[in-house]
C-alpha cells in the first residue's frame, strides 16, 4: 500500500520550505515592493492631475472674469463713443440748420428788396406806362 518514509518525507518537507524561502527572496518581496512603490505612484499621480485639474479650473475662472471685464469695458468704450458721435452730429446738424436759416434769411431780405425796388420802379414808371396806354387807345 501507501509505503511513508520518514527520511523522504522530511527531505521533501525541507526541500519545500527551501523553495519557499527561495522563491519568497528572489519573486515574492521584489514583486510586493514594486506593486506597492507602483501604487504609491498612481495616487501620487492621481493627486498630481487632481491639483492641475484645480488649477486649470482656477485659470480658467480667471480668463473667464477677465474677459468678462474686457467686454464689459468695450461695451462701455463703444457706448461712450456714440454718445459723442451723436453729440458730434447733432452739432453738426444744428450748424447746418442755422446756417440754411441765415441764407433763407438772406434770400428772404433779398427778395423783399427786389420787390421793394421794383414796385419802386413800376411807381416811377406808372406814368409813363400811363402816357403809352392812352396813346394806345386814341389811336
Amino acid at each position: 500500500m501507501l509505503d511513508i518514509q520518514p527520511s523522504l518525507l522530511a527531505f521533501e518537507i525541507v526541500t519545500f520550505l527551501a523553495l519557499v524561502a527561495i522563491l519568497n527572496q528572489i519573486l515574492y518581496k521584489p514583486m510586493l515592493s514594486f506593486i506597492e512603490e507602483r501604487n504609491s505612484n498612481l495616487k501620487a499621480d492621481a493627486s498630481l492631475a487632481n491639483a492641475q485639474d484645480n488649477e486649470r479650473e482656477a485659470l480658467l475662472a480667471e480668463a473667464n472674469a477677465i474677459l468678462a471685464d474686457a467686454k464689459a469695458q468695450a461695451a462701455k468704450v463703444r457706448h461712450e463713443a456714440i454718445t459723442a458721435a451723436k453729440a458730434e452730429a447733432e452739432l453738426k446738424i444744428n450748424a447746418a440748420k442755422e446756417s440754411a436759416k441765415a441764407e433763407v434769411e438772406k434770400f428772404s431780405n433779398e427778395l423783399t428788396a427786389q420787390k421793394t425796388e421794383l414796385k419802386a420802379a413800376i411807381l416811377s414808371s406808372s406814368e409813363s406806362y400811363k402816357q403809352s396806354l392812352a396813346k394806345a387807345l386814341k389811336i
